[in-house]
């Protein structure tokens, strides 16, 4: 069954994965070059989010999913550390996709609408990707910010990790976050403030200031090499 308790929400977030940041202090079993999908949420916009909303004990049966569909998912949805693909698989859709049964009432409506909206984001982000390229290896992050938000037509949300390096404290960007309503569409993501007292994260983002740092400190972790790869991909 399904606690109606915790399955109020008023829009869905995709997590989207950057490799090179998440695997840049983590052992990661495989590192992509690519934006992979971390899962599809639903959301509150000034509430805690609903999870676990299955009140049964929560398992999938992959047998169940097409074979088209399982490899688009091991292609676009690995697990980069710790649990296997189905175990993570599994974990989204128990923590997740249990809370939105009414729009995606079982697994494989579950799985097969994170690769639908994922293929479609994927295709908008390597336009950003372009209008990003220059000569330096990690592009500023508010410019990239802006690519991003003009190629979706809506304004993301990211999530970054805190860590020293060189004995200053940075900012190295993990996932981009896109806000989707009931019916799929792509809508703004809204600001939301952290906590009492603290300003919202710059705008609409996850990412925010260290002490006295900008917000554009964050670093994207974009060598050169993946820029004229993203450029070949566009035009293959």
């Amino acid at each position: 069954g399904i606690n109606a308790e915790y399955g109020e929400y008023d829009h869905l977030l995709l997590a989207v994965q950057w490799p090179p940041g998440v695997c840049s202090r983590r052992n990661c079993s495989s590192q992509p070059l690519m934006w992979k999908i971390h899962g599809l949420w639903p959301a509150l916009t000034e509430r805690e989010p609903p999870h676990s909303c299955s009140t049964a004990n929560c398992t999938v049966d992959f047998d169940m999913l097409p074979e088209e569909l399982l490899q688009d998912m091991y292609r676009q949805w690995p697990s980069l550390y710790g649990l296997s693909d189905h175990r993570f698989w599994e974990h989204e859709y128990c923590k997740h996709g249990t809370c939105c049964t009414d729009i995606l009432p079982s697994p494989p409506d579950y799985f097969r609408r994170n690769m639908e909206l994922f293929k479609r984001l994927e295709v908008d982000i390597r336009g950003a990707w372009e209008v990003t390229e220059d000569d330096s290896n990690d592009p500023e992050f508010l410019v990239l910010d802006q690519a991003l938000c003009n190629a979706l037509g809506v304004r993301v949300k990211y999530s970054c990790r805190e860590d020293l390096q060189d004995g200053v404290w940075t900012q190295f960007l993990e996932e981009l976050r896109v806000c989707y309503n009931r019916d799929f569409a792509r809508i703004d993501c809204l600001i939301e403030v952290i906590g009492p007292g603290v300003k919202p994260t710059n705008r609409y983002t996850y990412c925010q200031p260290l002490y006295n740092s900008s917000f554009d400190s964050v670093t994207v972790l974009l060598p050169k090499y993946l820029c004229f790869r993203f450029h070949n991909l566009m035009n293959d």
